[in-house]
């Protein structure tokens, strides 16, 4: 099973069980990647009109095959689970570094039941797993979980996926947060965390999968380096990340807002140029990217100094919301 452990993390949060979840190699080679893998194993456990946020609701972190090798853009994971916000499938992508060290932990993914009597968080580094107290983060924002947790475990090589008071609370449109601000943003996900009593998730490890031809990997990383490196949307979106799009969306038509009911709006204040002219911000990547689109900006406010983003997604979706509140205001 190349580029897989065969197994994924299965913890019991009701009962505190944890162990091994074996995985079928028939279902390996016919649902490839975290997502799809998560939907076939998530399959076997709901049932019809099952509540989202019910204990035997499952929640799933999940890599990809190609998590965790040499590849360009792969630190990418899933976090999968019925939506709370639509009751049916849910699904959202992250980035950063969680994706990886959730690999490296020794694990291709976590599956998560149950609900524990007091709010914790798992603690999962090289092929071994705890469930631990996580009272004192209940309240904190996900900036602020991030380092108590980094603070209280010392492992340098940490990264946490978490919820902050949204999560906790059950909104049903809560993210769940990993790496500072790399949020897997999609389907309210967060709140089955939150109603799980699960505050975090932090991984680590350097645990390796096999791959079966190491050789190949290494040409084509260096093809897709090379490749991506030179593309001039590669710069365009180091410079000015994924709010880049802002512009080229409005000359296609493609930036919706007000529910999809409008396409042309004044954008000019909240373009990737705007964001730099009006805050001091830099850029990172996520592990292993050549591009590094994710924004930085610093001296943000006196009480939070800097914060990451904002994406295209957030702008388009905060002047959507704006026109959709001011809809008898003409443009």
């Amino acid at each position: 099973m190349f580029g897989y452990y065969g197994k994924f993390l299965n913890v019991d949060l009701s009962t505190g069980e944890i162990g091994a979840l074996e995985l079928e190699e028939d279902h390996l080679k016919k649902f490839i990647g975290g997502a799809s893998l998560a939907a076939r194993l998530i399959y076997d456990h709901v049932k019809p009109e099952m509540d989202p946020l019910a204990p035997g609701s499952p929640l799933v972190f999940a890599a990809g095959p190609f998590t965790g090798t040499s590849l360009p853009m792969t630190s990418r994971s899933a976090v999968c689970g019925i939506s709370p916000l639509t009751g049916m499938w849910g699904e959202a992508n992250t980035g950063g570094v969680f994706p990886l060290r959730l690999k490296e932990s020794g694990f291709d993914g976590i599956f998560i039941t149950g609900r524990a009597d007091r709010p914790v968080y798992l603690h999962i580094n090289n092929g071994s797993a705890e469930i631990r107290d996580a009272s004192h983060l209940w309240g904190e924002d996900t900036y602020k979980t991030q380092k108590l947790l980094k603070d209280e475990l010392k492992d340098t090589g940490l990264s946490i996926s978490c919820i902050g008071p949204a999560g906790e609370k059950m909104v049903r449109y809560a993210c769940v947060i990993n790496d500072r601000g790399r949020a897997a943003g999609r389907c309210g996900l967060g709140a089955i965390m939150g109603s799980k009593n699960l505050k975090a998730v932090a991984v680590a490890g350097n645990m390796k999968t096999e791959m079966a031809d190491a050789d190949k990997i290494a040409e084509l990383t260096r093809q897709a380096r090379d490749t991506i490196s030179a593309a001039f949307m590669s710069i365009a979106y180091r410079e000015y990340g994924t709010m880049l799009y802002m512009d080229l969306g409005m000359y296609l038509g493609d930036v919706p807002a007000g529910y999809f009911t409008k396409s042309v709006f004044p954008s000019k204040q909240i373009t990737g140029q705007a964001l730099r002219q009006a805050y001091t911000v830099t850029n990172y990547a996520c592990h292993g990217c050549p591009i590094g689109c994710g924004r930085v900006v610093r001296h943000f406010r006196k009480d939070l100094d800097e914060i990451d983003g904002p994406e295209y997604e957030t702008a388009r979706y905060y002047i959507g919301r704006r026109i959709n509140c001011l809809r008898h205001v003409p443009l």
